[in-house]
């Protein structure tokens, strides 16, 4: 049998009666995108992996087609992923397998139009995700399933679009296991200890599953075989019939009952094998990832240090901050490297499992971990189901609907903005959770209740005691909380937006004094063309026109004066280039009313977390005046604060004394007006104030040159 997916357009008889919400269909063609999507759609039947695209349009919105050819019998159709099952019309006059659309009576318009409920849409027109394409029998039963088909969002690619999924699943996995523990978040020491636990359970499992191979559970199952007459036990009126009629045939068709260990809890041992296994290799591939990502932070940090002179200013503090920079990468780096073989390791054993004739015979089928007699009371099964549901609870294997609509979601990007900016605040940055209950539990219980994430709060504090705001250095902090909210709706008077992600920073002081700050990030998951060069406007459109519509005159002009009035506006996205980077160091045209460092636009994706650290650095340290405390490590308390005067203006150096840091960063003023202040970092990688370029190349020299974010000079 033969599946053959292709790109098709589903035409309707609009102007028909609905009936059962359907029309007739009037044709199927199928279609072939062009431009862009040429060499992104991969449909081909030599694929290992088919991939598509939502919204595809060829002039009208076009939606997955299959035709299945040399079926041998009745068969029914099906597309199938993780909770999701839909089923499949056939087309006789163009062949194809399709799903079919549903329509609504448009009364004040007059008309059938699609229906607007999104559930009914047919897949990969709202939904995003992984599914296959199954093949059954008349009765039900599975006969063949489809390579993987990835129905992507927007322009993002496979590789993309998976390291955003494993990410967004292995972060749901860190918040439930250690949602409150601040720095002690550390995901080194996470993964060293799973791969040690995992590796004692697949060991127990092994033995476990090789004596049941031995003696396993089985059931007794009626199949059809070609016997000799003289083997046969029972006659049945049709036999006899035949061997009448066909009295020299050698063999007959006859009904026996054979043991069979196709039950459900081999079944379901065979399912969890196989989602452990690709669990494994998504761990693997994280720590590629890491470990590419290491590699290139330890070369720029090795080759600072090279050039790192004795007469150069603060010679000590970026010293020591750059060798603690190399030790905790070398670190996670050598773990990384370390956890290569282990894993390969374990999926070796796993295959070897698998291979056992008993989990080898069997068809592969979703299951649900759930407790049988068997699994209670029988001792090899019972232990192997303690296992199972150990590990299922523990990396998400049986995903709950939860996690399965995080993952399928067609906004992935924006979902995994949000998440990953809440999980570096947490494991990096001394952020903590404001609920008893975890952040997952959170995100589980909102979405029993709603249908998406829209309107989703987390809610994080700082154990800032004691610091201070230097402008304000009376005012002692007692606490400052943050609200991260996931497309929380605005609509007041005149105003109605929706941003994408809202920050609403509060903070105590011990004389009982409050604040409230807010600022606001949209993502924009566009292709900006390749750079032609730094002052080419016409490749730096879009990237402009983003900045200046949506940051500043959506949340920055729009909502000056009233109760939602922005202290930052920035546009987040996946263009990895610092070409498309701008901190508010540098103007943008047709924008000049904002103080700079307001405004801008930055990177963010899986191979690219940095600059996010970058921001939220500037928006608490610059604009929020929380000089004292080290967003680094997110230590407060372990600060050292030095305070000098140049000339008449006041001059401070921090350097954080946690020796896995030592961070050093410090604050002065410009000098053609004092009251500009400036930031600046030993870290290059945090500084957000613009160089001359010929400052910029000469850093050995120049490294705590920069312009006034104000005078821009």
């Amino acid at each position: 049998m033969k599946i053959k997916p292709a790109m098709i357009l589903v035409e309707y008889e609009m102007h028909q009666s609905i009936q059962n919400g359907q029309l007739t269909i009037k044709r199927i063609t199928e279609r072939s995108p062009n431009g862009k999507w040429k060499n992104k759609i991969k449909l081909g039947e030599e694929e290992e992996e088919w991939v598509s695209y939502q919204f595809l349009r060829d002039g009208r919105l076009l939606q997955l087609g299959f035709r299945i050819e040399e079926a041998q019998a009745e068969i029914e159709v099906f597309i199938v992923g993780r909770g999701y099952e839909r089923p499949l019309e056939y087309h006789k006059d163009s062949k194809f397998w399709y799903e079919p659309s549903y329509f609504e009576w448009n009364g004040k318009l007059e008309r059938n139009e699609y229906s607007s409920e999104k559930s009914l849409r047919p897949t990969g027109i709202s939904n995003a995700g992984k599914f296959f394409l199954e093949v059954r029998t008349s009765s039900g039963v599975p006969i063949q399933r489809s390579v993987p088909i990835w129905i992507l969002p927007s322009v993002i690619d496979l590789d993309d679009y998976k390291r955003m999924v494993n990410d967004l699943v292995s972060i749901t996995e860190e918040l439930a296991h250690d949602d409150n523990s601040g720095l002690g978040l550390d995901a080194t020491e996470y993964k060293d200890r799973m791969i040690t636990d995992l590796t004692t359970k697949v060991n127990r499992l092994g033995v476990l599953i090789s004596d049941i191979n031995e003696d396993p559970h089985q059931t007794f199952q009626k199949v059809t075989v070609k016997e000799q007459l003289r083997h046969i036990r029972k006659m049945t009126p049709r036999l006899l019939i035949e061997t009448q009629l066909f009295s020299q045939k050698p063999t007959f068709r006859t009904l026996v009952s054979l043991p069979s260990a196709d039950v459900y809890e081999n079944r379901v041992i065979k399912y969890f094998l196989r989602m452990l296994a690709e669990k494994i290799d998504v761990y693997n591939l994280e720590d590629e990832d890491m470990c590419e990502q290491l590699e290139d932070e330890l070369r720029l940090v090795q080759q600072s240090l090279s050039r790192l002179v004795p007469e150069q200013e603060f010679y000590a503090e970026i010293k020591a901050n750059l060798q603690a920079q190399e030790a905790r990468i070398s670190h996670g780096l050598n773990s990384a490297q370390k956890r290569k073989p282990k894993w390969i390791n374990l999926k070796s054993k796993l295959d070897k499992i698998e291979e056992l004739p008993m989990i080898y015979s069997l068809p592969l089928s979703e299951e649900k971990l759930e407790s049988t007699h068997m699994f209670t009371f029988h001792p090899l099964y019972s232990e192997v189901f303690e296992i199972l549901n150990q590990t299922s609870k523990a990396l998400f294997l049986d995903e709950d609907d939860a996690v399965v609509r995080l993952k399928n979601t067609p906004d992935i990007y924006e979902t995994w903005v949000f998440f990953k900016m809440i999980h570096l605040m947490m494991r990096e940055m001394g952020w903590r959770n404001r609920h008893k209950t975890t952040i997952t539990t959170q995100v589980r219980q909102f979405l029993a209740k709603k249908n998406s994430l829209e309107g989703f709060t987390v809610n994080l504090y700082h154990s800032l005691t004691p610091t201070y705001l230097i402008e304000n250095a009376h005012l002692r902090v007692k606490s400052l909380e943050v609200a991260i909210m996931f497309n929380k709706e605005i609509r007041d008077n005149n105003i109605h937006r929706k941003p994408d992600f809202t920050f609403i920073f509060k903070y105590k002081f011990h004389n009982g004094q409050e604040m409230q700050k807010r600022v606001y990030l949209d993502a924009k998951y566009h292709e900006y063309p390749k750079p032609q060069g730094i002052n080419n406007l016409n490749d730096r459109h879009q990237w402009i026109k983003d900045i200046r519509e949506v940051a500043v005159e959506h949340y920055m002009d729009e909502f000056e004066g009233t109760a939602y009035e922005s202290t930052a506006s920035f546009i987040v996205h996946p263009n990895g280039d610092s070409y498309w980077s701008n901190f508010g160091a540098e103007r943008i045209n047709g924008v000049d009313r904002w103080p700079n460092h307001s405004f801008g636009s930055f990177a963010f994706k899986p191979s690219h977390v940095s600059s996010f650290t970058k921001w939220i650095n500037m928006i608490l340290h610059y604009k929020l005046n929380f000089y004292s405390t080290c967003f680094q490590c997110g230590c407060s308390n372990s600060v050292k604060v030095e305070q000098y005067l140049t000339g008449s203006r006041p001059k401070y150096y921090f350097t954080c004394q946690n020796p896995n840091c030592f961070s050093f960063w410090l604050v002065n003023h410009c000098n053609s007006n004092g009251s500009h202040k400036l930031l600046k970092y030993a870290d290059e990688q945090l500084n957000y104030h613009k160089r001359q370029p010929e400052h910029q190349k000469r850093l050995d020299k120049y490294k705590w040159y920069f312009n006034c974010p104000n005078c821009q000079v």
